[in-house]
């Protein structure tokens, strides 16, 4: 969602409590309406109620008369026929009248049907007999020779309150319609008069439907009128429009012989409220079409227009042109703040260019003086590395002959004199032989330290298991006679020069071997950790440790930490080590603590990781 269209809601926002009030507004207003049209719509049902309540006591009188004749107690009752007759042409209203038996055969009527007709299926004739009262029946539809009508019935007593008989009007529905339509409806109102079976009998404006003798009992208007008998209730009425209704219902007794009720169009009933309505949602939205105007106008000219231009020229700052601005002219409002802030950080940002383009030329310059140095001090490097080594070789190997003819003459000297040498003497030629053979493998240890400096490195897949075993065989010599525990632990293969990993291993274990000597159960053990871009190697002993605070003296060439009475070693093995390992990218260091044993770790890059 753009920003304009947030700035139009936020102007909107204020707009949905007065809608919301409105509309909370027209249901009250909608509710007092309601109640108001009600009471008008009770008094019309009440005046509908009152004329065709005059109809069944019309029609009460005329039966009530009937009921004085003595004849209708008699056993020969075909004499009323034809004053049943007279009744109809006298009482138009009426299509016809006559007499029931009380088990419902009909004794005599207006047209003659003496012995032909049983009427005991009919309401108002059960009615009668169970109320002994006045009852109406229910819609009884017509044929070819007679009308639809509402029958009711009045009973005939005799002794001790005994039903003799039933004496019957049959009430035409024509007669229902006039009295309906003197009712003072409102435009689009409707009323209709219901029998106690949901049938239809009268309705206006319009003909009723009860010609064709449908009930409407199941109908949400003729439910909720024989539920409640006397109300208000808004529902759509049996064509399906939705009315205001009120309703009653006439009754003769316990039961409720016609319901009668009047319809209120929704259009009517709420018209003022929907115009009151219409009214505040005009003056809403023109309230709102004037604000997001303005809002418009507003937003486009003091925010939109900064905005953009500050969008525009972050754009143009963030591919590089620095020179960039927004061209807005700066004010006190907080979003021209934001674009002067924005300015100035530009101009900040073009001068640290230029700064750091000149320092990036200076250091170019620099960098170009420093390599020439760098290449120049490297090759001198070189050369010096080259000169030393070949003096440390050359320094080695011209020892190697002196040495040689010390040796050579002492053991002359022994064999042509060694009788008459006194015991002092003898100690101190076997002092003089034992510094010549120490002094020897110094040499051979300077030449071996030398020449790996020199040697190429040819690697290969390496068992690092048989490696060991391989050195551990060549040691027996000095393990004979002593109880040492070996762990060998599986160790992986590692791309190595095979060579110089020996060496390495010799020196690891021969040392454990050595400071280990004092022990009476020696225990050594060799083991790795396989590490994700490196495999860690390490060999620890109980022997005689080490004080961690010489550590660092380990690996540096002629370092002892241990006396050479105690321990022999020339000081030069972990030296070499320590440059096998670090030539072949590892790093080596330890872990000790005196009289406690020592451990060596050694790391080596797996391949593919060189």
């Amino acid at each position: 969602m753009g920003l304009r269209a947030r700035l139009l809601l936020l102007v909107l926002l204020p707009t949905i409590p007065a809608l919301l009030l409105a509309l909370y507004t027209n249901i009250e207003q909608r509710r007092f309406a309601k109640a108001k049209v009600g009471k008008e719509a009770l008094k019309i049902v009440q005046i509908v109620a009152a004329g065709q309540n005059g109809l069944i006591e019309t029609t009460r009188g005329h039966l009530i008369g009937l009921s004085k004749f003595p004849q209708a107690y008699g056993s020969d009752s075909s004499s009323f026929e034809k004053f049943f007759a007279t009744m109809c042409k006298v009482y138009s209203d009426y299509p016809d009248f006559g007499i029931v038996d009380t088990n419902g055969s009909l004794i005599s009527c207006a047209h003659g049907l003496k012995g032909q007709t049983n009427l005991a299926n009919r309401l108002d004739f059960q009615r009668v007999a169970r109320t002994h009262g006045l009852a109406v029946g229910e819609f009884q539809p017509g044929d070819n020779f007679s009308k639809p009508i509402l029958p009711v019935g009045y009973p005939l007593l005799g002794e001790h309150g005994r039903l003799v008989r039933v004496v019957y009007a049959s009430l035409d529905l024509a007669a229902l319609n006039r009295v309906l339509a003197q009712a003072p409806l409102p435009e689009g109102g409707v009323a209709e008069v219901f029998d106690s079976t949901g049938h239809r009998l009268a309705r206006r404006p319009g003909r009723a439907e009860w010609v064709a003798g449908k009930s409407r009992s199941d109908s949400a208007l003729f439910t909720t009128i024989s539920r409640n008998g006397e109300g208000i209730a808004e529902m759509p009425g049996l064509d399906g429009a939705s009315r205001l209704y009120a309703f009653t219902t006439l009754r003769s007794g316990p039961e409720a012989n016609l319901f009668l009720t009047v319809g209120i169009p929704d259009s009517v009933a709420y018209s003022e409220t929907k115009h009151m309505l219409l009214f505040n949602l005009s003056i809403l939205c023109g309230v709102a079409s004037l604000a997001l105007l303005g809002a418009w106008i507003y937003g486009d000219r003091h925010i939109l227009k900064p905005i953009n231009a500050l969008l525009s020229t972050a754009r143009r700052v963030g591919s590089g042109d620095l020179r960039a601005r927004t061209g807005v002219a700066h004010a006190s409002g907080e979003l021209h703040q934001l674009v002067r802030s924005f300015d100035e950080m530009a101009t900040s940002l073009q001068q640290q260019r230029a700064e750091m383009e000149r320092a990036q030329e200076e250091i170019r310059r620099l960098n170009e003086t420093l390599e020439g140095r760098v290449v120049e001090r490297t090759a001198q490097l070189a050369e010096l590395n080259r000169q030393l080594e070949g003096f440390s070789y050359s320094v080695s190997h011209d020892l190697r002959a002196p040495l040689r003819h010390m040796g050579s003459y002492l053991d002359l000297l022994r064999t042509e004199s060694g009788a008459s040498f006194t015991e002092e003497a003898d100690h101190f030629l076997q002092q003089i032989s034992g510094a010549i053979a120490r002094m020897n493998d110094l040499v051979e240890d300077l030449l071996a330290f030398a020449k790996m400096s020199r040697e190429e490195i040819r690697r290969e897949s390496v068992a690092m298991a048989e490696l060991v075993d391989e050195v551990q065989r060549e040691m027996k010599r000095d393990t004979e006679g002593r109880d040492i525990r070996w762990k060998i632990e599986p160790l992986p293969q590692a791309f190595v020069d095979r060579a110089m990993l020996k060496q390495v291993w010799v020196n690891l274990l021969a040392n454990a071997v050595k400071y280990t000597r004092e022990r009476q159960h020696a225990e050594i053990s060799v083991g790795c950790k396989n590490l994700p871009d490196e495999l860690e190697f390490y060999v620890r002993d109980n022997g005689a440790g080490f004080d961690m605070q010489h550590a660092d003296k380990l690996f540096g060439v002629f370092q002892r930490l241990h006396s050479p009475d105690k321990f022999e070693g020339t000081g030069i093995g972990l030296a070499n080590v320590h440059r096998i390992v670090a030539r072949h990218g590892g790093r080596i260091w330890a872990q000790a603590e005196a009289d406690r044993g020592a451990t060596f770790w050694f790391t080596l890059p797996k391949a593919g990781k060189q």
